[in-house]
């Protein structure tokens, strides 16, 4: 009998993310509530989610007083951690792959803030 592989949990995580379109991001308002809403995502050459957020939209207020955040990516995964921005190199060099993803906000994608 033949031992089979099995993918580690940190591949079967990337697998997720890789396929995932949209995520839902919770952050914290100001009183410690999360505060949840649907976003759309692309996997970095690493495998982390990328979502494009506006300086103008809540999430990026309250990451500006506390970078804690969750992301849920499909029904069996939640990664938690902080919010950090793409550098703005990384923000050109990842733009391809999420308007291959999202076409419909290309807009939004090169009006950048």
């Amino acid at each position: 009998m033949r031992d089979v592989l099995e993918p580690s949990i940190a591949e079967r995580a990337r697998t997720a993310v890789a396929a995932a379109r949209h995520g839902v991001l919770a952050t914290l308002d100001v009183d410690g509530r999360p505060v949840v809403s649907p976003v759309p995502v692309v996997a970095d050459g690493s495998g982390f989610p990328v979502a494009v957020v506006s300086k103008l939209a809540t999430h990026s207020e309250r990451a500006t007083r506390d970078r804690r955040a969750s992301i849920s990516i499909g029904d069996r995964l939640l990664l938690q951690g902080d919010l950090e921005p793409v550098p703005g190199i990384q923000q050109h060099e990842l733009s391809p792959a999420f308007l291959h993803v999202h076409p419909d906000l290309a807009a939004q994608i090169e009006s950048l803030d």
